[in-house]
């Protein structure tokens, strides 16, 4: 299935995770996306928050080589990346077990309001390290908080997550997940 939709954001998403621009995302890219973001708080790396950051990170390279490596060259091209995607995350289970330890860590960075919530600072932190400017991100943030509470929950940082990687709704507010997409 190729969804033209689906395809722009998985560029998106392939181009932030190629932290070095050679075309390929490898595990050092991956790594160092989760430090830039812990770096962006002003975490130590070192300290509990930080490491859980660095081992929700390496989990993510590590689904990535075992399902999405298919010459086995220790590094995703961006079409391994797409056929990935759009092949292996029907499955509920495997997209959570994939993805939700990064939102999981990345949320406990912020929560400076309450558990298991990012504001609106805290989300333009989180949006700066993947390279989204103030304005995206602010305009991100009102579309993806449904309940107008105020704070992102985890609830509402998963589903647009998901919305956003393996969604083809041209409506859903997580296809914004990184700002406007164009």
């Amino acid at each position: 299935m190729s969804n033209e939709l689906l395809d722009r954001k998985l560029t998106v998403a392939f181009g932030q995770m190629d932290l070095d621009r050679d075309g390929y995302i490898e595990k050092e890219d991956v790594i160092a996306l989760g430090m830039n973001t812990v770096a962006h708080f002003g975490i130590d790396p070192t300290s509990a928050q930080g490491q859980a950051v660095n081992r929700a990170f390496e989990g993510i390279w590590t689904a990535l080589a075992e399902h999405f490596d298919t010459d086995g060259d220790g590094r995703i091209s961006p079409e391994e990346y797409r056929a990935g995607f759009v092949a292996g995350f029907g499955d509920q289970a495997r997209y959570d077990s994939f993805f939700q330890p990064a939102v999981d860590a990345i949320i406990s960075l912020g929560g400076s309001e309450q558990p298991d919530t990012l504001n609106l600072a805290e989300w333009r932190t989180i949006q700066a390290a993947y390279g989204t400017s103030r304005q995206e991100a602010d305009e991100v943030f009102h579309l993806l908080d449904t309940d107008d509470s105020g704070v992102l929950t985890r609830a509402e940082l998963g589903v647009a997550a998901k919305q956003f990687y393996t969604g083809t709704d041209p409506d859903a507010p997580g296809n914004h997940l990184f700002g406007r997409l164009a």
